[in-house]
């Protein structure tokens, strides 16, 4: 049967301390090290002081606050911050009380300004921060830097069902793990129809030059994220009107993207679910690791993986979702890993995304770790040596 990691409480849930709301509103350094230590508050561990305000934080506070979210990708401090998304929940609450009952969409905005103003601050605060865990590398200079193996795809892929075959034969059961978007699926589709639908809608009217350049939009010139895709279209995000417009539509694009309505735009790599079927039918335990959240995209992820033939709802088969939108990605996919452990030997992951891939190779140094060259984040992650690369399953 699937298994959905929403139910194994244990290792969805951060083991965090409650944070007394009076610390929050008064100290938010504090209750960033408070929740991220396990309770015990070291204002020395967050970075700094904090501007404050009789009503809360200022914009420079929630700069501090909100960057424990990036302090995950160094190892130096990762483990003071292992549930920063719970931070974020906790001073959410804290400051905002309506923040958790606000539409996924608003609270995807915010925690995405959030984050942009927290690396901002971080890297003229402290930027021996970004020295202490050794060179990290974003987008197309991490590939540069990391050495893969010299094969093809074709050699890559043929690889995972050989080592299945080699662990059958050692009585050993095989585990292939498998991320969902940008590495099973292209998401780029939904994407591209959430931004026609912004076209047609009252949020653009504002925005008659740049939705000229938009209509123009080709499936194609879609990109991970939205500034990507201004940006192919040749609009600056330096331009006062061009910011008001992608804050416009990211804030549509939020309330839609994270739903399972719009998962019926996504297409399954070619080849993808056929590589998935081979190793399935050679009695590999499959599991789908993903960053969706099971309230908002379980129903359609399972319809899809299913009408894309997935091998999904029968024994050897497991979909891992999030409990919850707000928690991280990373957080989430490494908890996961005692699950994984449980049921054999890991062969194989597959990831679009290098700060996931280098954790979990990391916790699997024996697997083959397949880093998927679609689309992805620009969440920095350390090089590494001895992985592998494909740029699709055919």
């Amino acid at each position: 049967m699937a298994f959905g990691l929403v139910c194994e409480s244990r290792f969805v849930e951060g083991s965090v301390q409650p944070v007394p709301t009076s610390i929050a509103r008064e100290n938010p350094s504090r209750a960033i090290c408070a929740v991220g230590s396990g309770g015990e508050a070291n204002e020395d561990e967050a970075g700094g002081g904090v501007t404050k305000s009789r009503d809360g934080p200022s914009g420079v506070g929630l700069g501090l606050i909100s960057s424990a979210l990036f302090f995950r990708d160094f190892p130096g401090v990762s483990d003071k911050t292992r549930t920063t998304r719970t931070v974020m929940n906790r001073l959410g609450q804290a400051f905002k009380p309506g923040f958790l009952h606000k539409s996924r969409g608003k609270r995807s905005e915010f925690l995405i300004q959030v984050r942009g103003l927290a690396r901002t601050w971080l890297m003229a605060k402290n930027p021996d921060l970004f020295k202490a865990a050794g060179p990290t590398r974003v987008r197309r200079e991490w590939i540069e830097s990391c050495e893969f193996h010299p094969l093809t795809n074709r050699e890559v892929l043929g690889q995972v069902h050989a080592d299945i075959a080699r662990d059958l034969k050692e009585n050993l059961q095989p585990v292939l793990l498998l991320d969902l978007d940008s590495t099973l699926y292209r998401v780029e589709p939904r994407s591209y129809q959430i931004l026609r639908e912004w076209l047609g809608h009252a949020e653009s009217k504002d925005f008659p030059a740049i939705r000229e350049k938009v209509a123009a939009l080709k499936p194609e010139q879609v990109g991970y994220s939205l500034l990507d895709t201004f940006g192919k279209l040749g609009l600056s995000v330096l331009d006062a009107g061009v910011e008001e417009a992608i804050r416009s539509a990211r804030k549509f694009w939020n309330e839609r993207f994270f739903t399972n309505e719009y998962l019926s735009y996504d297409h399954a790599y070619p080849g993808a679910a056929e590589f998935v079927q081979k190793a399935y039918a050679m009695g590999a335990e499959v599991v789908y690791l993903t960053g969706r959240d099971e309230p908002g995209m379980g129903i359609g992820t399972r319809g899809r993986l299913l009408e894309d033939r997935f091998p999904l709802d029968v024994p050897r088969t497991h979909l891992l979702l999030k409990k919850s939108f707000e928690l991280d990605d990373l957080e989430h996919k490494s908890k996961a890993s005692d699950y994984v452990k449980r049921l054999g030997n890991l062969v194989a992951s597959f990831e679009n995304e290098p700060p996931n891939l280098i954790a979990l190779s990391d916790i699997f140094p024996a697997a083959m770790h397949v880093f998927v060259d679609t689309v992805y984040s620009e969440r920095p992650a350390l090089p590494r040596s001895g992985l592998y690369r494909i740029t699709g399953f055919e």
